[in-house]
């Protein structure tokens, strides 16, 4: 073998070795990434999960306020048909048409 091409093995050798050493630190890295994210995501998902029970409890809370005042509304109106339907009874008397 000559000389340079021992020279061109050891170079190909280190640089291999090297871009081993890359990969291997570049894997470690977004495998702490992920494991990071994952904490974060742990720490910030009870505060996720209290926020949208105090939103549902809100929500809630409105539904039956709203149904409450539904509930009303249809009160009203069966006694307003049953006052407009007593005001046609009388007139139909007093106009004598009848029933």
């Amino acid at each position: 073998m000559t000389r340079a091409s021992v020279i061109v093995g050891r170079v190909v050798v280190v640089a291999t070795v090297c871009l081993l050493l890359l990969q291997g630190a570049r894997a470690w890295g977004s495998a702490a990434d992920r494991n990071r994210r994952a904490h974060e995501i742990a720490a910030r998902e009870p505060d996720l999960y209290r926020q949208l029970a105090d939103r549902e409890a809100i929500l809630e809370s409105q539904r039956r306020i709203y149904m409450e005042r539904f509930r009303k509304l249809e009160a009203q109106v069966r006694d307003r048909e049953q006052a407009v339907a007593a005001l046609r009874a009388r007139l139909s008397v007093a106009i004598g048409v009848g029933p």
